[in-house]
Formats: structure tokens, sequence, C-alpha cells
């Protein structure tokens, strides 16, 4: 008798045995050839019978008809996908001390740090490392909300700025290997505006006029110092140098809204400092599409997220199954989240990451066509986490973040059969002691 998944999630057991990287920490990764499957490059199209080489950590060449190099290891995807690894655009936990489910469901238990960076306290051997590899998961946007990382941003006793709840990472699962977790810290700010009250959001603005300010004393001691001006250089804050940066379009503004009026208030925010936000949730988006894609505006949504509508409104208001594909046609970038951000392993597939491309097939069910939604667990997520230039898609140059599976991402049916990260094979579906006896459901 056939095992299935939601079996299998509710049998998963710890970490060292779920997954092993195929070579160690620090250690060149040998070249690799992935030859016969169908490869889903996602900005390219999809190449029946392609081949990807992997070199030095990059993704060296991809197309048809490739002469395979004697030294290279080949990998048979024939019958296989092959496509750029997931990329999550807002995911809680993944290899992080303190997090991951909590105690007797993968977790470790305990508490994060609560001070400085949100890589201080990554764990490259974290159970919720080996789920996010054996998940296809080979990027993730970690957000820090409600764990107690404050960043830059804690008040002398513990506390957090108003409205400033955090500075959040963009990491990679590379199990045992912490040097190459961190891709990009810090990625954004946190920012409570949308659901602030009004001093909220009067503190929040107060503190972007106070770092517009101390950019341009900055700037100005610049050029004095280089005119030869006997100047004084003026005294540094942490705060304002991160907000600073926001300022700069150096990183993003993380803002929560749901609902109409509070999506609008976000919108001015963005355009009075014109700085880059990028909305989570956002389930009346739709409503205003056009105007978030006017603003330049991306959204992190969940398409299955449901909202009732508000009898005290006469307009339009609630949620709707067809948010992702009217925000599309709108111009407005999207990425897509299961309703739960963290991996666990309850068994219901589709409820986390574990199962994170079915809420993209969730889109399509309303109305999002398959690139897009293939985008919105890809390269549109990389490009809403500033790190599209590095992975998201199948392209020479990028990071070799490749994973095969043994059908198509958007079938529930489908299983990871192995994942790359930077050229290493970190996760082999055959050599899982929890999966390998596990088979395609036809």
């Amino acid at each position: 008798m056939k095992t299935t998944t939601t079996t299998l999630l509710i049998a998963l057991a710890p970490a060292a045995f779920l997954s092993r990287p195929a070579a160690a920490a620090g250690e060149a990764p040998k070249p690799v050839a992935i030859v016969g499957g169908d490869v889903q490059t996602v900005t390219q199209g999809l190449i029946r019978k392609g081949t990807v080489l992997l070199k030095d950590g990059k993704i060296e060449r991809v197309g048809l008809g490739i002469e395979v190099p004697k030294d290279y290891t080949v990998v048979d995807a024939s019958g296989k996908y092959v496509m750029p690894g997931f990329v999550v655009a807002s995911a809680r936990g993944i290899g992080v001390s303190g997090f991951g489910g909590g105690r007797g469901r993968g977790g470790r238990g305990g508490g994060g740090p609560t001070r400085g960076k949100l890589s201080d306290g990554f764990d490259p051997y974290a159970f919720t490392v080996s789920l996010a590899l054996a998940s296809g998961i080979t990027t993730a946007f970690l957000n820090p909300g409600g764990g107690g990382f404050g960043g830059f941003f804690e008040d002398p006793v513990g506390g957090r700025s108003a409205g400033i709840s955090g500075l959040a990472t963009v990491m990679k699962p590379t199990e045992g290997d912490l040097a190459s977790m961190t891709l990009k810290e810090p990625a954004a700010i946190l920012v409570d505006y949308a659901a602030s009250s009004p001093a909220g959001k009067f503190e929040v603005r107060e503190k972007l006029k106070g770092a517009r300010e101390y950019l341009d004393k900055r700037e100005s001691y610049e050029k004095d110092k280089l005119a030869g001006k006997d100047v004084k250089e003026p005294p540094k804050d942490d705060e304002k140098e991160m907000l600073a940066r926001l300022l700069e379009g150096e990183i993003s503004a993380r803002v929560t809204a749901t609902e109409v009026d509070d999506i609008l208030a976000v919108i001015d925010l963005a355009r009075e400092f014109g700085i880059k936000v990028v909305l989570e949730a956002a389930t009346e988006a739709w409503i205003v599409a056009d105007e978030i894609g006017k603003s330049g505006i991306a959204c992190v949504i969940t398409p299955r997220r449901k909202q009732s509508p508000n009898r005290f409104k006469a307009g339009p208001s609630g949620s709707s199954d067809e948010l992702s594909a009217i925000l599309a046609r709108s111009g407005v970038r999207i990425a897509v989240v299961p309703p739960t951000t963290t991996l666990g392993t309850g068994g219901i597939a589709g409820r986390d990451l574990v199962t994170f491309p079915l809420e993209a097939a969730f889109a399509m069910r309303g109305g999002l066509d398959e690139r897009g939604a293939l985008a919105s667990i890809t390269i549109g997520a990389a490009e809403i986490l500033g790190v599209a230039d590095r992975v998201g898609s199948l392209e020479a140059g990028k990071d070799a973040d490749v994973i095969v599976l043994d059908g198509h991402p958007l079938d529930y049916r489908t299983f990871v059969e192995k994942t790359f990260i930077n050229g290493k094979l970190y996760y082999d579906k055959s050599e899982s002691t929890f999966f390998s006896h596990l088979e395609r459901r036809q």
C-alpha cells in the first residue's frame, strides 16, 4: 500500500535522518549536469529534455543539445521536472534557534536572540532547515515579527520603537554550512503603520522625517569634507542610519495592511517619502489594484485568505478569490505564501510551507495563469526580496539553486527528489530515511 503525503508528514523524525548534504561545508561543489528533464526556466520558458550545467556554485549553461563535459557528475532527470528552487517571500523560523513549531513538533523550543541581527540566531542543523530542503525551498525571507528580534530598533529597556518592529533577512537553508545561509541582511524594515493609531502613524512619519534630515546632514558633511572645510562630523545614530537606507532605496519597508483604507494610507506614505514598500496580507487589495500598480508597491498575499465583507460599507469590501489575477492584471508584483508561514509537521497539505507550491495552485484557481503562478513562488518573489540577480530563475550566471521534481510543481502529488543550493546537493529523496519509500500517486 502506498503511503500518502499526509501520513508522511505525521511520521517525520529528527533532521539528521531526513536529508544529508552531499558536500561538507566549505568544500567546493563538483560540476553537475542535470540532463533529460523538462526544464522550467521561469523567465525563458520550458525546455523539453533540456540540460542544466552547474559549476563553481553558479548555473553555467541552460539549454537544449548541450554537450556535457567529461568531468561533470550527470544527474538523469528524464521524465522529471527541473526548475529553480522555491523562493518564499515571507517565512518564520527556518533555521533560527528557538523557532520551528515548538517542542515535540520539530522545533527546538526556547527563545532566539532578542538583540542584534537575525542571522546571529541561525542554526544550520535545525530541523526546519532539513524540512525546507525536502520541500524544495532554497531561499526565504525571514520575518522577525513575533520572534523578539528588534534589531537596531530596541530601546534601552528591551522594548521596540513605536511603528518599527524589526529587521528581516533573506536566507538559504544550507544545511551544515552557516557561512552560506545569509543571502541579504538587512533585507527590509518591518513597519507597523497601517493598523497603528493616529499617534502611531504620526510617530512613524516623524521618524522618517528625522532620518531624512539626518541623511541631509551626513551628505552636507561629506561635501564640506571633500571641499577641505574644517567641519565636525554629525553624531551617528543606528536607527536613523537604517531608516536612511530605506529612504535611499537600499531596502524596503514591510507593512501589513488588509483593508482598503489602510492600503491607501500606506500608498500615501510610500509616495510622500519615496520608499519601497511591500504589502503583506493585502486582502482587499483587489479593490484598489490600479492604485497599487501605479505606486510600484509589491504584495505578498495568501490567495485563500478569507475576509467577510463589511456590512457597514457601501462599496466593495472583503476578500476575493481573484485577488492574485486582479493584481497581476494591474501590473502589481506579487508573491504568494500559505496561511501558515512556518514549516509544520501536522500533515495537512497546503496549510504551511512544507507544501508551499499549492498556494500558487490556489492562485490559478482564482484566474492567475500558470506563468504568473510559477513566478509568484520563484522570480516574482525574488524580485520583491531584491535578490532576483541571484535566484528565482534558471539563467547562466545565477546561483545554482535547482530542484528536481517527480511531477509538475503545482500538482499536489509531486515530491521533491533533489535540492541543489549553490551547486551542492543538499537533499536527495532516494537517501532520505523517511521519504525514499514513498511513491508518487498516479
